[in-house]
């Protein structure tokens, strides 16, 4: 299922591939079919290649390749719009001084509307196909408990690779829908089931090993609980795995020359960032200052990499008279008007670079947890300091979510689901990922 996912992923970034050099072929020859000359062309083809990976690239960060989310025609038009934006003026700024520039920027808005237009019926066709036909897969829950309430909600909620229960089947569980031998054999047949997520705590009788052993030999494929879990979700879930499987696979041996480069990279993109940034910086104390008193950048104590304790750097946001430094609540009096745009553009966050060159965090982990409420946390969420095996990150998988986690211990468990996953599955093209996830959080408040 996994490849299958990832073969449709391929197929999509294939057409849109064709599309921006289908879309360049007409854009020059419309109307400029005899005055073009064969250098004039492959000079064009050259430069407006760099607007076909920004045309990609865009679609990336706005996941118009992911088949997990559901997007609607609407929002697919307007993020369209936004790489249609972005590339023309690109564009008009690249050729600005071009020899021919009128022609020439008659050509980007042709080529911009024709890869508009070709992908927008491309990607909505795709997903119609895609998402009725192709990867329809059918499967049994065999047993049921809370990880398999919660995957059949998520399954409802989100389009993940539009898979499809058709049951679950457990002897004893009142939310079972299939309670007998007989029913189990009658779906299997009916529904054409070659899909089984098996459930750990479960224990399979004669009769109905039997029952799954037909299956497979009619090529059923069989999937414990925590690996179908995390391949549909891309999380972990805390109550089906123990402890023998929480030393098997979080593990980081193995993984030497990923943390070598991880680090490098944490500290190459951070004095890049505050080399970048430093022109702003006294822009930003000032604007905090004049709105309220109190330091410019705000420290406050957080746990890290094996559990020892820093000071995390901020841009304060907040105002710091009358301060209890509870957890910011929705529409929170205590944050300032500039505060709110900080936090909005994330630009409250660069401090953090200093943290990331100290070697306190890195760019990219589970966010950093304050020690009074981590402590109380580890007693009632399993497996919660595992999540100290790697740094802490400025953003990180759970971050790009898509979803909101509040300080409460119901979300801090489904945020641990996701830090659990980057820990096992941390490599640089996931970090990657999760970069490019980011920028789309910030720009487009949204993530996966």
């Amino acid at each position: 299922m996994f490849q299958k996912r990832k073969s449709i992923q391929h197929i999509t970034f294939f057409f849109d591939i064709i599309i921006q050099f289908v879309s360049l072929l007409f854009a020059m020859q419309i109307k400029y079919f005899f005055e073009i000359t064969l250098s004039y062309y492959f000079i064009h083809i050259r430069l407006l290649c760099i607007l076909s990976a920004v045309w990609l690239l865009l679609s990336y960060i706005m996941y118009l390749y992911s088949i997990d989310i559901y997007i609607s025609f609407y929002k697919l038009v307007y993020k369209l719009f936004i790489c249609f934006v972005v590339t023309t003026f690109l564009g008009f700024y690249i050729f600005y001084d071009f020899e021919d520039s009128l022609k020439t920027k008659e050509i980007i808005l042709r080529f911009n509307s024709l890869v508009f237009i070709l992908t927008l019926s491309s990607h909505f066709l795709l997903k119609k196909i895609f998402m009725t036909n192709i990867l329809k897969n059918k499967f049994i829950f065999i047993g049921y408990n809370k990880d398999v309430a919660d995957l059949i909600k998520l399954t409802k909620i989100k389009h993940y690779g539009n898979y499809l229960s058709v049951g679950i089947f457990d002897t004893k569980s009142k939310k079972a829908t299939i309670k007998t031998e007989e029913e189990l054999r009658e779906v299997i047949k009916k529904e054409n089931v070659h899909i089984f997520v098996m459930a750990s705590d479960y224990t399979i009788t004669e009769k109905e090993n039997d029952i799954l052993f037909e299956a497979l030999s009619f090529k059923a494929k069989f999937y414990s609980l925590p690996g179908f879990y995390e391949m549909v979700t891309r999380k972990i879930p805390i109550g089906s795995i123990s402890n023998i499987w929480l030393l098997n696979k979080l593990t980081l041996n193995g993984k030497t020359v990923y943390l070598f480069f991880k680090r490098l990279a944490d500290i190459l993109f951070s004095l890049a960032g505050l080399i970048i940034s430093s022109p702003i910086w006294p822009l930003l104390a000032i604007i905090i200052k004049a709105e309220s008193k109190g330091p410019v950048i705000f420290t406050q104590e957080r746990v890290g990499l094996h559990g020892k304790k820093f000071k995390l750097y901020k841009f304060r946001t907040m105002r710091a008279t009358g301060n209890s430094y509870i957890f910011t609540a929705k529409d929170d009096p205590r944050v300032t008007r500039f505060g709110k745009f900080m936090r909005k553009t994330r630009l409250d966050e660069i401090p953090q670079l200093l943290n990331v060159i100290k070697g306190e965090m890195s760019l990219i982990g589970p966010r950093p947890e304050r020690p009074e409420y981590a402590k109380e946390l580890q007693k009632d969420i399993p497996y919660y300091n595992q999540r100290l095996l790697i740094r802490p990150g400025i953003t990180g998988w759970d971050q790009v979510s898509g979803e909101y986690h509040s300080p409460s211990k119901e979300d801090t468990y489904k945020k641990l689901q996701n830090d659990l996953y980057y820990i096992k599955n941390c490599t640089l093209s996931l970090d990657f990922s999760i970069t490019m996830k980011t920028i789309a959080t910030v720009f487009m408040k949204e993530g996966i």
